[in-house]
């Protein structure tokens, strides 16, 4: 079940990749999916794996108190828990992009009599992000998840550290669990024909260097650290572009900087695709600065893509990226632009941590190993359901 933040998001597209895996184990998947517009994209993408469901219900975001609206919401959680029962799964999974968004659609899953279980992808309190009335928000959290006796899953130990923090005064402590995301396995023939097709589309030339990004363009994400640090690289100025597929708030800010700052045409804002996972093999450097992560989707594609990565060292993200096998990690934004310059000037070393990203990739970071971990939690969800 989708909490209904949005269809392009990673914590969402989360569960295309879940609903591949699980189908290719030969599991029936069943997707619930709130029928606001902005879900239609997900619910298709959906539609090849799992039979999918539209269900009118407000998600968190959508309320004025966000949380504290979802948890007094007794008759939306009747109606999600009547829904359940009306599919008749073996076990419900509830997907949280945080742990305070959808807790009236875990409490449905309780009062439903199905085993569950929930994935809450960002560890990080509504109060450590800067949330407004953040304390109270965590607290109402704290106490809703702490009295239901499921398991939680996180998509990394990094996560589970810090959400198993907020449980720490509690008497009964619940079970947090770790399940690395996975993402398809691309073909390489498809991604040597993405990468000629991207760069004639972008129009790069002989000799230039692509430098990308994918994912939204928001704070979080932390686009315009990238124009700092090519701007202080301005050795490499005439032969760095600049790609960032996908969109967001910042888009417009991007751009005004790249333009006054780098120069014309440097920045290519790409938009959103349904193909970024391919068309990311047209960068030669995929770059991360993000501020805070769960373990994003769009690095694991890039590793899979054989990209050399520069990203944060944050959150989940050493758990994918062993630093100066796999990619580089950094501490500060000097560091970020030390590694960024290492990459531009030295292609043998770009060729080797792309190899050795690519290999971790197709051993620990597919839908198939990330839907088979999932399956035993499942297991033993229903067989202690049963007991």
């Amino acid at each position: 079940m989708s909490s209904g933040s949005g269809s392009r998001g990673g914590g969402e597209v989360y569960l295309r990749f879940l609903a591949n895996g699980l189908a290719k184990h030969g599991c029936e998947v069943h997707a619930i999916i709130p029928s606001a517009a902005r879900m239609d994209e997900l619910a298709a993408s959906l539609a090849p794996d799992a039979q999918v469901t539209r269900l009118p219900v407000t998600a968190t975001y959508e309320r004025r108190l966000r949380n504290i609206g979802a948890i007094f919401d007794a008759g939306q959680q009747a109606r999600v828990a009547a829904a359940l029962a009306a599919v008749r799964p073996d076990v419900v999974h509830v997907n949280q992009q945080v742990a305070e968004d959808g807790l009236d659609f875990v409490r449905a899953a309780e009062r439903s009599g199905i085993p569950w279980v929930s994935t809450i992808h960002i560890g990080h309190s509504a109060h450590a992000l800067g949330a407004r009335w953040g304390r109270l928000r965590d607290l109402v959290t704290t106490k809703a998840l702490g009295r239901l006796g499921s398991v939680y899953v996180t998509v990394s130990e990094a996560s589970r550290g810090q959400l198993a923090s907020r449980f720490s005064k509690n008497a009964a402590k619940p079970d947090i669990l770790v399940v690395h995301n996975g993402v398809p396995v691309p073909e390489p023939l498809a991604l040597v024909a993405a990468r000629k097709s991207a760069r004639h589309d972008w129009g790069i030339a002989n000799g230039e260097i692509v430098v990308g990004a994918v994912g939204r363009i928001e704070a979080q994400k932390n686009p315009l650290a990238l124009i700092d640090h090519l701007e202080s690289l301005a050795t490499y100025a005439q032969t760095v572009r600049l790609v960032w597929i996908g969109d967001g708030q910042l888009r417009d800010e991007l751009e005004r900087e790249a333009t006054a700052r780098l120069g014309r045409h440097r920045l290519i804002v790409d938009g959103w695709r349904n193909d970024a996972a391919t068309r990311m093999a047209g960068f030669d450097i995929f770059a991360l600065p993000s501020i805070y992560e769960g373990l994003p989707l769009a690095l694991l594609e890039a590793m899979h893509a054989g990209l050399p990565i520069v990203a944060t060292r944050t959150d989940g993200m050493p758990e994918a990226i062993e630093h100066g096998v796999s990619g580089l990690l950094c501490s500060s934004g000097d560091e970020f632009q030390r590694s960024l310059k290492r990459l531009l000037r030295d292609a043998e070393l770009r060729n080797a941590l792309g190899g050795s990203a690519r290999d971790a990739a197709q051993q620990r970071f597919s839908c198939t190993v990330m839907a088979a971990r999932l399956m035993k939690i499942y297991r033993q969800q229903t067989d202690a359901r049963r007991r």
